[in-house]
């Protein structure tokens, strides 16, 4: 019976010592905003400036399709075409409406492709800089993308400020 209870009594104490070495509480916890990351730092901005230019055409040549077609669908809902005429800029109008879609689905399909190609060394580059910062003021836990957090765990502004220099 003495050595059963001397067995337990060991076991709870390696129980809890084990217990509280892993149960040490969280001291220090930081929350990024990627969204903000996204919009606001120097990096994003600039990638934005470059995907604008490399896809400035097919934008530009998108809004004119667009254009035309307002411009021949109001001319089509004013009846006053004679009925060869309506029926030709119908057919204009289905063409343009092609056209349209086809750049359209085209030009997303690339944007998206490049946008995320960009934003993924961007990432790699903000997780740097936020093991650096996490390094540098003692943070246990840094947490992205939650539901609610209270501003004072924000640190996004941070990281935005270490990005930005580097």
């Amino acid at each position: 019976m003495r050595s059963w209870l001397m067995a337990t009594g060991m076991t709870v104490a390696l129980m809890a010592s084990t217990a509280s070495a892993w149960a040490e509480p969280v001291q220090k916890i930081g929350f990024v905003n990627t969204d903000k990351v996204y919009r606001e730092s120097k990096d994003a901005q600039s990638i934005n400036k470059t995907l604008e230019k490399e896809f400035g055409s097919q934008f530009k040549q998108l809004r004119k399709l667009e254009k035309q077609g307002i411009e021949l669908q109001k001319l089509l809902l004013s009846n006053k075409l004679p009925p060869a005429e309506q029926k030709n800029q119908q057919e204009r109008m289905a063409k343009i409406n092609k056209e349209y879609l086809a750049l359209k689905s085209a030009t997303d399909e690339e944007y998206s492709l490049r946008r995320n190609e960009e934003f993924a060394s961007m990432q790699q580059k903000a997780n740097q800089a936020l093991i650096e910062l996490a390094k540098a003021e003692h943070y246990d836990v840094i947490v992205k993308d939650v539901v609610y957090v209270r501003s004072e765990f924000d640190i996004t502004d941070k990281l935005i400020q270490i990005m930005n220099r580097n």
